[in-house]
């Protein structure tokens, strides 16, 4: 389902049915329901923020944190918290420490911290649909993804949440400065 590259080279790799997977030179350690690591064993994507968390898109129990050095994880679905759907297809960080989920039926959930969340959906904000496949945060100068063949009017037609993080210095500028 996804891959992702850790620290000091160590490789994460979500299954469908197999949990994820830690890799480091030729160690593999499986974190599965069963060996209480993680909550689902079909992780659909992984984000790792700056603290060192790993967030853990899954199929049936919505965005799980996971520390592999001391689990278990701490889960958050409809059941325990305001995320909108047990499905969360797709993690983004954006350049703070908010979590972005695209969801299978709840729309885009942003996990602010603690108990606190603010959604994004067609009845919040008039996104066209609920069911959405990604998130693409973008923090490149203006027309960069465009070159790329990744531009919104590109992605914006695959369910995709395309935001962009561009600073301002000066409004009636041309100087467009990367923010972080």
């Amino acid at each position: 389902e996804c891959i992702v590259r850790g620290a000091n080279d160590t490789m994460w790799v979500g299954t469908q049915n197999g949990g994820i997977t830690r890799v480091v030179d030729t160690v593999l350690t499986t974190y599965i329901i069963q060996n209480g690591g993680v909550p689902d064993n079909t992780v659909l994507d992984i984000a790792l923020d700056a603290a060192g968390n790993h967030w853990l898109g899954c199929a049936a129990h919505g965005l799980a944190v996971f520390h592999f050095d001391s689990p278990p994880f701490y889960e958050f679905n409809p059941s325990n918290a305001d995320i909108t759907s047990y499905t969360v297809n797709s993690i983004a960080i954006d350049s703070g420490t908010k979590i972005l989920c695209a969801t299978a039926t709840g729309g885009l959930c942003k996990y602010l911290g603690g108990v606190y969340w603010q959604i994004f959906s067609p009845q919040t904000i008039g996104l066209p649909d609920s069911a959405l496949n990604d998130v693409l945060i973008d923090n490149f100068r203006p027309g960069v993804l465009d070159g790329l063949g990744l531009g919104y009017e590109t992605v914006s037609k695959n369910r995709i949440i395309y935001m962009s993080q561009i600073y301002f210095p000066w409004i009636l500028s041309n100087n467009y400065s990367i923010a972080f």
